[in-house]
C-alpha cells in the first residue's frame, strides 16, 4: 500500500500577494509556497518585475515581507 503525505499543511503555507496601490486589499495572489525561502525567491523576482507595487509576503495572517510604495 502507496501512502501519500503532503509536504506542507494547507494553514502553514507561505503566500505571495499583489496589493491595491492604496494597500487595503490584495488584488492578486502571484505564488504560494511551502517554506520561506521558496516564498522570499518569488516576492525577489515579483518586487523585480512590478517595481513600486506593493508587494506581500504572508504566513498566514502575518506579514513577513513587504515590499513599501513612497508615498
Amino acid at each position: 500500500m502507496i501512502r501519500h503525505y503532503p509536504t506542507s499543511k494547507p494553514d502553514n503555507r507561505f503566500t505571495v500577494e499583489l496589493w491595491t496601490d492604496d494597500e487595503t486589499r490584495p488584488l492578486e495572489q502571484l505564488a504560494v509556497a511551502a517554506n520561506f525561502y521558496l516564498a522570499k525567491a518569488a516576492f525577489d523576482e515579483a518586487v523585480r518585475r512590478m517595481p513600486g507595487k506593493p508587494i506581500l509576503v504572508r504566513h498566514g495572517i502575518r506579514v513577513v515581507l513587504e515590499s513599501r510604495v513612497p508615498r
